[in-house]
């Protein structure tokens, strides 16, 4: 496995969905998520309804600080790298993709990613985000170059010689 991504889950099923859904349009496939329900059960139903599309596994922790749910999921990772991801984000279907081809070609120990944030449910930001069609062929093209910038994303490049995990 290449990427593991680590949810924390507090309890926020009217987001999770959109979370996971996100994660099941990854255009990059060699990744697990490592779902830590923390001091709520976890969403069995929500879980199983994604078990036959995503390498996803689900474990329970008593920490509450977002942060200790995190390094719990770290103890169940087994990728050579890992996202964070907040259960109430989704992400666009190319990130990991484009994170992992970062991380490979530049050889590097550590990069991130910074958010848009939409306030808007996925369905809602993914509706406001298409563009209409246009019957002229070169506003077309250019539309296309447009789109494309848009989904530029800003990655900080940290290398580390530590091994640890803060």
């Amino acid at each position: 496995m290449d990427i593991s991504i680590i949810v924390p889950y507090h309890g926020e099923d009217i987001y999770v969905r959109d979370c996971l859904d996100s994660l099941c349009e990854q255009t990059y496939d060699k990744f697990e998520v490592v779902f830590v329900a923390s001091e709520v059960d976890i969403p069995n139903e929500i879980i199983e309804s994604y078990k036959d599309k995503l390498d996803i596994k689900a474990y329970h922790t008593d920490a509450s600080h977002v942060s200790a749910v995190r390094n719990e999921g770290l103890t169940y990772a087994t990728g050579e790298y890992v996202v964070f991801l907040d259960c109430d984000d989704y992400l666009d279907e190319s990130y990991i993709s484009r994170l992992h081809s970062l991380c490979v070609s530049e050889d590097l120990d550590f990069a991130f990613g910074y958010i848009d944030h939409t306030w808007y449910k996925r369905s809602i930001f993914m509706d406001k985000s298409t563009e209409t069609v246009s019957d002229d062929e070169d506003s077309d093209e250019e539309d296309a170059e447009e789109n494309d910038e848009d989904l530029q994303f800003d990655f900080e490049i940290r290398e580390s010689d530590s091994e640890e995990v803060v």
